[in-house]
């Protein structure tokens, strides 16, 4: 006798031996279809789907590849451009600062020039009113 009320398939229903859930493992004919699946003529559409889903994300994914890729080339071009800026305006700054050196130089000269002028011009006062 059949049991009806029963929500689990019978082992002869399936067409082989069931699965038993307490030993946790499927028997060898499971295993066997599953392993299979693939290969099975009903699967052609699903795969079929599937391979044109992946591909769009593999063109999505090399088109975002390219994207960095050009974004990359882009910023280390940048980067040498500023590089070669830098450069320059560092060697601007050396100049700046050597005519700025020079310069500090020259105003001592000149003040201690001055100060020799005026002390010069305090003797000679002095003399001209001793005479």
């Amino acid at each position: 006798m059949a049991d009806y009320g029963s929500s689990a398939p019978s082992a002869a229903a399936s067409g082989g031996a069931a699965f038993d859930p307490d030993a946790g493992l499927l028997d060898a004919e499971d295993e066997r279809l599953l392993r299979n699946i693939g290969d099975h003529p009903l699967m052609d559409r699903v795969q079929s789907a599937l391979q044109k889903q992946l591909q769009k994300r593999l063109d999505r994914v090399d088109e975002e590849l390219r994207d960095k890729q050009e974004e990359a080339a882009r910023s280390a071009g940048k980067r040498e451009e500023l590089g070669v800026e830098l450069y320059g305006v560092q060697q601007q700054l050396a100049k700046l600062q050597m005519q700025l050196e020079t310069t500090q130089q020259n105003a001592a000269v000149v003040a201690e020039a001055r100060v020799q002028a005026e002390t010069d011009l305090v003797k000679f006062k002095e003399v001209c009113r001793g005479s």
